[in-house]
């Protein structure tokens, strides 16, 4: 059986649009531009690990599905040269925040 990730729009920022998470009826990211990758770098904090979806409360099937470990492990890159591109996440140089600010 699957995490199921839960996220909800909050609004439009200077980067994107901006998404709270939550995760058992625990919010666990608050306005993040990467809600996937942000929440499965929390839910494998925690110890977990195994299959992930990540639901809104508009469609009938989930947004995104993939592995904690793969996902915590991915960044979200929008070089101007290489355009929208996944890389390997590196501590501390996060394009989202979990705390709100931007």
């Amino acid at each position: 059986m699957a995490h199921k990730i839960q996220i909800s729009f909050v609004r439009t920022g200077k980067r994107g649009l901006l998404y709270d998470c939550e995760y058992d009826g625990e919010k666990i990211c608050q306005s993040t531009t990467t809600p996937f990758l942000d929440a499965c770098r929390v839910l494998k904090h925690r110890g977990m690990s195994g299959p992930v979806e990540m639901w809104d409360g508009v469609r009938p099937y989930p947004r995104m599905r993939g592995s904690i470990e793969v996902a915590a492990g991915l960044s979200v890159s929008d070089g101007s040269a290489e355009g929208v591109r996944f890389r390997k996440y590196v501590s501390g140089r996060q394009e989202a925040t979990q705390d709100g600010k931007e």
